[in-house]
């Protein structure tokens, strides 16, 4: 398995579950994930259920990294959890975030090129 992904994290999600708990058809039941879910977090089935469809907002770092507790993952195989713990980073290391905007300029100018 990847050590990340770029997906987003409904999206992974849906694949890492499919891949877990999927039928040979690739089909797969949302159950013992919200059940684990719901136990880890405290939140219930139907906002979790709610959450994954992006109807719900994202609580962030716990429902990450709770999911990937489950999945047998780290969180930051997750996008949204490296956007989070990135930001957490800048806050406590302000030259942290010079060298990552100096490093995302160059990176985008090599690109252009």
């Amino acid at each position: 398995m990847d050590k990340f992904t770029e997906k987003t994290f409904s999206r992974a999600l849906g694949e890492l579950l499919q891949e877990k708990y999927g039928d040979v058809m690739g089909r797969y039941t949302l159950a013992p994930f919200l059940d684990d879910m719901a136990e880890k977090t405290g939140k219930s089935q139907e906002y979790i259920r709610l959450m994954l469809r992006g109807k719900r907002p994202l609580v962030m770092p716990e429902m990450l990294e709770a999911a990937a507790e489950i999945l047998g993952l780290s969180p930051h195989y997750f996008v949204e959890y490296r956007r989070f713990w990135l930001t957490v980073q800048m806050r406590d290391h302000p030259i942290l975030m010079t060298r990552l905007y100096e490093l995302a300029l160059a990176f985008l100018e090599d690109d252009k090129a």
